[in-house]
């Protein structure tokens, strides 16, 4: 069973974690989704003012603010 979508699902992972963005990003591209990654809120928001995304899976727990 395929279980991509039928259009790329655009997603925006923000962790301060290098290794954590790039394992989230790695999987779910195996799921036929496209991941960019962000290391905090300014590069977040730097990334949203250029690009829609579908999804944005955000670290609750950034340095200097928090994912809420």
């Amino acid at each position: 069973m395929d279980l991509s979508p039928a259009l790329p699902i655009r997603l925006l992972i923000v962790d301060d974690d290098p290794q954590i963005r790039a394992m989230l990003a790695e999987y779910l591209a195996t799921f036929g989704m496209e991941a960019e990654g962000a290391e905090g809120g300014t590069a977040m928001r730097a990334a949203m003012s250029k690009q829609e995304y579908d999804l944005v899976i955000l670290d609750l727990s950034l340095p200097g603010e928090n994912g809420l």
